[in-house]
């Protein structure tokens, strides 16, 4: 990078209703960076994250796991038995994140012009207009400096620790290469036949505590890759009841967290029947099937799902010959940016 990026600092100002009048208070401070160029902002994150982001560990790995990361560690030292976990990330030759969940957090970015205060922190320049907060600063002995603004990093949606935190990593020194913690191999654990899918069914079916308990202790003993066309119907059917247990055990937490993020399955089998039907969660098999077998069963939950009526319409699903569902994982970023991503606020301007 030819241009280094500036942290700063940006105080978060609220709106509080005291004694029958309107004020602001000032409850924290966050870090964010400074966007003078957009096209800087972008190549720094493309730099990071897209050209360094690959879907294998390397035997030998120092690796490091992002804070936010669910992942049981000891199912990871299973699975790369020569690699070394380690604390400090400027140490690493992988860095373990989690793709989805850092998009999420970080919601929708932008730019915010904002003002400089004497105590060396920005603030808004649409806030800087406003009576109420000028009567706080200055009660507060703190004034803005002259009119020079800035362009920061911000969000529309996202909460403003997720962006310090995303603007500290920005500026982190590593050589590291970044792992999606969903591409992760997990190579050990058995497969599940059609025997062991009707035993746990019946299991999480129960809904005692035992039963749950030793249920979602055995999802997590399976293979998660091999087995994902079976163990993702099994959390689906269940999903209302198995996430009770995300709290009590880490490995079935990961489990959940991965199939959630594939299979979408955050309102549960209850919500999607009643508003669209499973057909939802069918389609979404379509990528992951491995036989004919399979292929059969998602045809048959669709004309189910669908209410098709087979006496009148021949229905049967295919999936094209050409997917790659490698392809398909390896085509989405951590942030998709163009050129033209950043909407600065033009209404922030004095008048």
């Amino acid at each position: 990078m030819d241009k280094q990026l500036e942290i700063v600092k940006y105080s978060d100002f609220q709106r509080t209703w005291v004694n029958g009048s309107y004020g602001y208070t000032r409850p924290a401070t966050y870090k964010t960076v400074v966007i003078d160029d957009k096209m800087l902002f972008i190549k720094s994150v493309e730099d990071r994250f897209i050209k360094n982001v690959v879907n294998v560990v390397p035997d030998n790995s120092k690796v490091f796991f992002s804070g936010d990361v669910t992942f049981p560690r000891a199912k990871f030292k299973d699975s790369y038995p020569t690699c070394k976990i380690v604390r400090d990330e400027t140490k690493a030759d992988i860095i373990i994140y989690d793709k989805s969940k850092m998009r999420d957090s970080l919601g929708m970015l932008t730019t915010r012009s904002c003002r400089k205060l004497s105590d060396n922190t920005y603030i808004s320049t649409e806030h800087a207009k406003t009576k109420e907060i000028k009567e706080y600063l200055a009660s507060n002995g703190i004034s803005i400096i002259g009119t020079k603004k800035i362009n920061i990093l911000s969000s529309y949606w996202g909460r403003q620790i997720q962006i310090e935190h995303f603007s500290e990593l920005l500026l982190t020194p590593t050589n590291a290469k970044y792992v999606d913690v969903n591409a992760l191999n997990n190579s050990n654990g058995a497969l599940m036949d059609d025997e062991a899918f009707e035993k746990i069914d019946s299991m999480l079916e129960s809904r005692t505590n035992d039963m749950m308990n030793l249920a979602t202790r055995m999802l997590t003993a399976y293979n998660y890759e091999e087995n994902r066309f079976k163990i993702s119907q099994l959390i689906y059917n269940h999903w209302d009841y198995v996430r009770s247990w995300v709290k009590k055990n880490v490995e079935i937490k990961a489990l959940l967290n991965k199939y959630n993020k594939e299979f979408g399955m955050v309102k549960g089998r209850s919500y999607y029947s009643r508003i669209s039907g499973d057909s939802r969660f069918w389609m979404t098999q379509l990528e992951y099937y491995k036989s004919q077998d399979e292929l059969d069963i998602i045809n048959q939950k669709l004309i189910e799902s669908l209410s098709i009526d087979t006496s009148i319409v021949e229905f049967s699903v295919k999936r094209k010959d050409n997917i790659n569902t490698e392809e398909m994982a390896d085509a989405s970023y951590i942030l998709k940016l163009k050129s033209d991503f950043f909407d600065e606020d033009n209404s922030d301007d004095d008048k």
